[in-house]
């Protein structure tokens, strides 16, 4: 008796495990490979170390490497056609170069400032490879880095104003940084169609909440 009641426990707990996996791969905020990829590199930086900043057309020699969000966006203001892009630099130097990961994966946080304040219009962006190097603290639109569209992760357009993109695959990304370090510097968020009206608000590294900052997580 004792026997039959162990194994009908046992089969109870597959069961229950196999409905959280299932419920898991339903939750796009969860990221169900943590325990199959192995080790995880999980990087969030702070002000501190955090590298981001966001380059505008309208003021082409203005930096924003402090600001506390990362806005991309094609929008009008007082008549003139308004461009914003963003740029991370995450700290690879963990990886020696040519070292084979297995995923990467980025996730970005909606933020609020001011007057923005929603994810907007069809806003579908892609993130490039950066192939030049920048400083946060002096880049700006007349100086910004070339990109590369090799291998670029294109991500479909908000469903919600206050949407986060978690999980986006950034793999191939990430594998072409570690193997060519010279000319991986990051990455640059820009919109799909720089055509008004279109907004995507998002944390940068400054931001005082810590959870939302850009968070890169790296299985090897």
């Amino acid at each position: 008796m004792l026997r039959i009641f162990f194994v009908v426990f046992i089969v109870f707990q597959v069961v229950v495990s196999g409905l959280m996996f299932t419920s898991c791969k339903k939750d796009a905020k969860c990221d169900c490979n943590v325990d199959t990829l192995g080790v995880a590199k999980v990087l969030q930086p702070d002000s501190i170390v955090g590298k981001d900043a966001v380059i505008e057309n309208r003021v082409p020699d203005n930096n924003s490497g402090s600001s506390s969000l990362l806005a991309t966006f094609a929008w009008t203001n007082q008549g003139f056609f308004d461009v914003a892009r963003s740029l991370i630099e995450f700290d690879l130097s963990y990886f020696p170069s040519q070292t084979k990961i297995k995923s990467a994966k980025l996730s970005l946080y909606w933020n609020s400032y001011n007057n923005l304040i929603e994810q907007t219009g069809e806003n579908a962006f892609s993130i490039y490879r950066i192939i030049q190097e920048w400083d946060e603290q002096t880049v700006t639109w007349n100086n910004q880095p070339a990109t590369t569209d090799s291998n670029k992760v294109t991500v479909p357009k908000s469903t919600a104003v206050d949407q986060s993109y978690i999980n986006i695959d950034v793999t191939q990304l990430v594998q072409d940084i570690i193997d060519n370090p010279a000319q991986g510097h990051g990455f640059m968020i820009k919109l799909e169609d720089e055509i008004p009206y279109k907004l995507v608000v998002l944390a940068s590294s400054d931001c005082t909440e810590a959870g939302k900052r850009p968070k890169l997580v790296i299985y090897y």
